[in-house]
């Protein structure tokens, strides 16, 4: 735009000079033309520029790192005026995590009446991406006046882990339940056993054929299933590291592929992590793949805080662990306990993990 300028006012002393020493009819209309037009499209450029508008929006809401996005930043003028050039600035920032560390992009924008831009861009880590227009250049059609303009215009993206899954195929019937002795009376699920009588028995459990064929009663033992629920503790320390980012991307990427396999194999599952802006304790059930999204989305909401995955650990010990639940304590950090099984996202292979695990359930 400066080199235009230059060429501009270069052009505008020359045709100024040749009306001073010729004074003749075009070099007069000439010089009109060289101030009137710009002078004109500078108000169209006030107009479109005081009047101008953005809408952002992003068409996909969940999506995975490495994955492409589509940003569409729409342009509206009250005045129905649009300048010749749009020049956007869009900063994406992750908000589970302290700092200001942003990824900047640019775009240029349309000149079609209906002004919509695409911009594209990778998420690189896991979390909420919250994208936001920082500036917007716009300059006239004649390109000798601009301007930088600042929007607050922002949405978010939630850029989930991928699950790893595990190797193994299943073959042949299911995995036998679990069950325990069933204390009420008229309960009618799995039969557990044969035994003989005792006083209080409901006379509906009677096997009466099998009775018949001996001197004693024999009753149909009834068990119910035992409710199996795996808890996952997450820690969302912060980490004085400069691989702070992928620590945490290896520890949300550990908790979803572990829950996606619970949820496969029909355990309930409880992730547990700490708070530290609400210095409270946050559950999230996981029962199938639906409540699996919900539960990272809103696990990746919650903002990383100083020892949370100690307070994290404490809460368990405190009101879980007496239920005999088994827990798995996911962390980036150094953590010991001998009361939860530590899972070091830096030291363990993840594929071996999620094997391993699903060999046990």
């Amino acid at each position: 735009m400066r080199k235009r300028r230059l060429l501009y006012i270069v052009c505008l002393l020359g045709v100024f000079w040749l009306n001073v020493i010729y004074v003749e009819y075009q070099f007069f209309l000439l010089l009109v033309l060289l101030i009137v037009v710009p002078a004109i499209s500078g108000v169209l450029f006030e107009l479109a520029a005081n009047g101008l508008k953005l809408y952002l929006n992003i068409p996909q809401k969940e999506v995975h790192p490495g994955q492409l996005v589509t940003v569409c930043i729409k342009a509206v003028n009250r005045h129905v005026i649009f300048l010749g050039k749009q020049q956007f600035q869009i900063g994406v920032v992750y908000l589970n995590t302290p700092g200001n560390e942003k990824e900047m992009l640019q775009c240029d924008g349309v000149t079609e009446k209906v002004q919509q831009t695409m911009a594209e861009f990778s998420p690189k880590h896991c979390g909420i991406a919250q994208i936001d227009i920082e500036k917007v250049f716009l300059q006239d059609y004649l390109g000798l006046i601009g301007t930088q303009k600042n929007f607050r215009g922002s949405c978010q993206l939630a850029v989930l882990p991928e699950p790893v899954l595990s190797t193994r195929v299943r073959t042949g019937m299911e995995k036998q339940q679990e069950y325990r002795y069933s204390a009420v009376a008229d309960d009618d699920s799995d039969i557990l056993d044969l035994r003989a009588f005792r006083p209080g028995d409901n006379l509906n459990h009677i096997h009466w054929n099998l009775s018949l064929r001996t001197d004693d009663l024999i009753v149909r033992q009834y068990g119910e299933q035992i409710d199996v629920k795996k808890v996952i503790l997450v820690d969302l320390s912060i980490l004085n590291t400069a691989q702070y980012r992928s620590r945490m991307d290896a520890v949300y990427t550990a908790v979803a592929s572990i829950a996606n396999l619970y949820v496969e194999n029909e355990v309930n599952t409880l992730i547990l992590a700490w708070n530290g802006q609400k210095q409270s304790a946050e559950y999230l059930e996981v029962h199938d793949r639906t409540e699996l999204n919900r539960a990272m989305i809103r696990l990746m909401q919650i903002p990383c805080s100083s020892r949370a995955g100690e307070h994290a650990a404490a809460v368990y010990l405190k009101d879980i662990e007496a239920q005999g639940q088994q827990a798995l304590f996911v962390t980036a950090g150094s953590y010991e306990n001998n009361k939860v099984r530590i899972v070091n996202v830096e030291k363990i292979q993840l594929q071996e993990l999620i094997d391993e695990l699903w060999e046990k359930i």
